[in-house]
């Protein structure tokens, strides 16, 4: 982009009428470059298309462009801080799964299958859950369960986490209400 023509991009993208036209002008030179680039650094040109995605909606956010001397540069580095972001994130759910540990050894699962019957559980879970449950339980990797339900690799992730979690309340509150019944007895 020439310095003239960006300083009419800016113009465009700060008036309301002519932000919309702009903006499309301006993703649809920038895209490539910004994915192509993304996909060197990630190694993975579908994780490359949600980060540069993710950075023109940050970038559509802006109130004021005419604070920012290049706007090319500008989304590169939108999209640098999005993967910033996104390493911290990681790195923070790494260091949780760390001090979590959700799965049972087999004589606690055996006590809790005593106490609870599982298909009541699983019977109240929302048919997308059951499938994430069936997927798990066939051996299905990560990749793979978020394929199948066709979700990104890391929500896919975050489902499964969450369904555990849901599942072990479920689980505890199950077996809480048992052992209320047997003290009334």
């Amino acid at each position: 982009m020439l310095p003239i023509i960006e300083e009419n991009i800016k113009q465009q993208l700060n008036n309301k009428s002519t932000k919309h036209q702009a903006f499309s002008n301006f993703y649809e030179q920038m895209v490539p470059h910004l994915v192509a680039w993304l996909t060197t650094q990630l190694g993975d040109r579908a994780e490359a298309e949600d980060i540069a995605q993710e950075a023109f909606t940050r970038f559509w956010m802006i109130d004021d462009y005419s604070k920012y001397p290049d706007l090319r540069t500008l989304i590169f580095k939108i999209a640098i801080n999005k993967l910033k972001d996104d390493k911290k994130h990681a790195a923070v759910i790494n260091e949780h799964n760390k001090t979590q540990s959700y799965s049972y050894t087999l004589t606690e699962a055996e006590k809790i299958e005593r106490k609870v019957d599982l298909s009541n559980i699983i019977k109240r879970l929302p048919d997308n859950q059951v499938r994430f449950i069936a997927l798990l339980t066939i051996g299905a990797t990560q990749e793979e369960i978020a394929n199948a339900v066709n979700l990104k690799y890391k929500t896919s992730w975050k489902q499964i986490k969450n369904l555990v979690i849901k599942v072990q309340k479920m689980l505890s509150n199950e077996i809480d209400q048992q052992n209320a019944i047997k003290r009334t007895r």
